[in-house]
Order: structure tokens, then C-alpha cells, then sequence
């Protein structure tokens, strides 16, 4: 019961992130959701930022908190190493808090920068717990994975080109668009991690219980 409440916190964990950008939208007037990043809804000085951190504090604890179950309720390496990787991803979250990121108009700081590298960070963890939790869950798992990392990286570098703009102040069309395509495509993982485990037969044990429950 302990590991099926931990897992779904996998499935939480996306919940928690989609109202966190909806409603961080709407207490933000005249905020783009086509236009303007995910992360600007929690930057230093937005409307919204006080009601997002909370829950993207949220968002972070329940990863930590999946990635736990994950990890200890394995028994093939790659399982593990998805979890670890997931928990990694918790806590950069946590860290990348720590340096929020300004509202348009303001000079670059080091907040800036060290969001940056945080995300370069996190999407290297992200595509290695796909990578290997891809391979746990049976070939239809597995090709949904893959599709998620080519989505995730190709949106996520259509953001990037786009986001040169950022630090000369100009307009960022369509970049709430990219960003958040890449960022759900990762999210909707997360959740379908969470149920194939949930599925799995009994206690984990086996590969072909894993397998099985694909």
C-alpha cells in the first residue's frame, strides 16, 4: 500500500505542475501563455509567483517522494537508475528555488544564468530516466519513450533558438507554446511510469512482471 501511495505520487506530481501553470496564468493579467515561459510565472516580481512557488515546492516533494518508490521497491539496475535519476530532478527543482529568475525588463543576473544551467541539468536527467525507464516496461513502453525524448528535445530546442531573445529584452513568439509542449510531453511520462508500475503484479520482482504490466 506504502509503494502504490508513493508511485502515485508520480502521478500527482503532473497534476500538480499543469495547476500550477493554469492557475499561475490566470492570477497573472495579461500574462501569455503562448508568449512567455512556465518559469516567469514564479520570477521575482510577477503577481503570480507567491501561489506557484507553493506548488512548485509541491511538485518537487512528490517527484522526491516517486522517485523513492521507484528506487527501493527495484530490482533490475535500470529501474533504480530511472529513480535516481527522477530524485535528481526533484532536487534541482528544490536548488533552482533558490535562484529565480526576474521579470522581463530587468538586467541579466546570476540568477538568470544558474537557471539556465539548472534546465540544461534537468533535461539531461530527464532524457536518462527515460532512457532507462524506458527499457523496463516492454517494447509499446519503450517506443512511447522514445517518442517522448525526440518530442521533449525538439520542442525544447525550439524554446532555446527562441529564447536567445530573453536576454535583449525582445519578443518571444511562440515560445510558452515549445516550452510547454516539451515540458508536458516529459510530465504525461511521468504519470504513465507511475500507472505501469502501479500494474505491476504483486510485489516487484521479476523483468516480466514489469513487462506484463505494459
Amino acid at each position: 500500500m506504502a509503494r502504490k501511495f508513493l508511485l502515485a505520487c508520480g502521478i500527482a506530481s503532473s497534476v500538480i505542475y499543469l495547476v500550477a501553470d493554469v492557475l499561475g496564468s490566470l492570477r497573472w493579467e495579461g500574462y501569455s501563455v503562448a508568449h512567455q515561459t512556465v518559469s516567469e510565472l514564479a520570477a521575482i516580481g510577477s503577481p503570480s509567483r507567491g501561489f506557484v512557488m507553493w506548488l512548485f515546492t509541491a511538485y518537487n516533494v512528490l517527484l522526491v517522494a516517486f522517485a523513492s518508490a521507484v528506487v527501493l521497491s527495484a530490482d533490475r539496475t535500470d529501474l533504480r537508475r530511472a529513480g535516481n535519476q527522477i530524485a535528481v530532478i526533484g532536487w534541482i527543482g528544490v536548488l533552482a528555488a533558490f535562484f529565480p529568475i526576474h521579470v522581463r525588463g530587468y538586467a541579466w543576473t546570476i540568477n538568470e544564468t544558474m537557471h539556465s544551467v539548472l534546465t540544461m541539468f534537468t533535461v539531461f536527467f530527464i532524457v536518462g530516466a527515460i532512457v532507462f525507464g524506458g527499457r523496463t516496461a516492454g517494447e509499446r513502453f519503450r517506443a512511447y519513450s522514445i517518442a517522448t525524448i525526440a518530442i521533449m528535445l525538439g520542442f525544447g530546442a525550439w524554446s532555446g533558438w527562441i529564447g536567445r531573445g530573453l536576454v535583449a529584452d525582445l519578443p518571444t513568439p511562440w515560445i510558452g507554446i515549445a516550452e510547454r509542449v516539451s515540458i508536458y510531453s516529459y510530465l504525461a511520462w511521468s504519470a504513465v511510469f507511475a500507472v505501469v508500475l502501479m500494474r505491476a503484479r504483486d510485489v516487484p520482482g521479476s523483468a516480466a512482471r514489469y513487462a506484463d504490466a505494459a
